[in-house]
């Protein structure tokens, strides 16, 4: 993977603004709702499941793959975003920053606030990896 605070001509920056834009539309129900917490929730821990069973998957759970890999797209995509956003959505991850680790705290963050669970998802795991990783 490109590092993407060091990528010269812009080409990984542009390809991520995209990808947050598909991944926003994609999260998206058909009558222009956004996902809330509750809509992508399971699919965020079922990705944390398979990765604490080292990619061993439930055959029940061999038709929410989907899912998971969009929780975990639109994470990568804020993860690569970090730095080119703005206050008050901007957060700074350490270089080393792993995806999963942003899925464990946008699920722990969001888990702690269930009155909150019908916001949506892409705001609050702002939030969280907001609260996670504040800049200084």
């Amino acid at each position: 993977m490109p590092n993407r605070r060091n990528d010269a001509d812009g080409t990984w920056m542009r390809f991520s603004h995209l990808a947050v834009v598909g991944l926003v539309m994609s999260l998206s129900s058909a009558s222009a709702e956004t996902a809330s917490v509750t809509d992508v929730l399971p699919a965020c821990k079922l990705f944390l499941s398979i990765m604490d069973k080292q990619g061993t998957v439930r055959e029940a759970d061999v038709v929410h793959l989907m899912d998971a890999g969009e929780c975990l797209g639109a994470v990568y995509a804020m993860l690569n975003l970090s730095t080119a956003l703005t206050e008050p959505l901007r957060f700074c991850p350490p270089n080393d920053a792993e995806a999963e680790q942003a899925v464990r705290a946008i699920v722990a963050y969001v888990e702690k606030i269930p009155e909150r669970a019908r916001e949506d998802f892409m705001t609050l795991a702002l939030e969280a990896l907001r609260a996670t990783w504040p800049c200084h």
